[in-house]
């Protein structure tokens, strides 16, 4: 993480009602652990430009070997009312909301699987020292559901490859993803 986008991100967690990092008591548990404490575990450093390309991250794997790539796991575990699948695993219909901006969803065409930590921000964060098996294990994490989530097309484009010192969800969703996209960055080292 950049200093500027770490300087961000601790005054976005300010800014919701969490304080100063330096006179938080406690903050939103991720893990056990509360969220600011798990920020300070995050490397601060300037970020590797170039060398980025969406193709170094290997999508949409059949990790359990199910039939279901990255795109229907996620639809599946998201979906607040049972999906209808092909018989190839491709889902055609179920219930989402996009946390990132509230939107009812019933069409999965409707919906994108956006990495929380962008792939971008994940390649200038240290990705770009990866193995090929780590970068592919990373854009397809199911281990861990806050790293890859169902959104709106319209959300996920807004967001793009910024990180929370450039976009932010709508309000309700803030502090979630805020913890979230901490959590996930020190998760993966980055």
């Amino acid at each position: 993480m950049s200093s500027a986008a770490a300087v961000g991100l601790a005054l976005a967690v300010g800014s919701l009602g969490y304080g100063a990092a330096a006179s938080v008591v406690a903050a939103p548990s991720v893990g056990g652990e509360a969220a600011l404490d798990l920020l300070a575990t995050v490397p601060v450093m300037l970020e590797h430009r170039g060398g980025y390309d969406r193709g170094l991250f290997p999508g949409r794997a059949d990790a359990n070997r199910d039939g279901c790539d990255t795109r229907a796991e996620v639809l599946r575990r998201e979906s607040t009312s049972p999906v209808r699948t092909t018989v190839r695993c491709t889902v055609v219909f179920g219930q989402w909301v996009s946390l990132y901006d509230g939107a009812v969803i019933d069409d999965p065409s409707r919906l994108e699987i956006d990495h929380v930590v962008s792939l971008k921000e994940a390649w200038d964060s240290g990705a770009w020292a990866w193995t090929s098996d780590q970068r592919a294990a990373y854009a397809n994490d199911l281990s861990d559901a806050r790293t890859l989530r169902a959104v709106s097309v319209a959300s996920n484009r807004a967001k793009g490859e910024k990180d929370p010192s450039n976009w932010l969800p709508v309000p309700e969703d803030q502090c979630r993803y805020l913890t979230d996209w901490v959590a996930i960055k020190a998760r993966w080292g980055m």
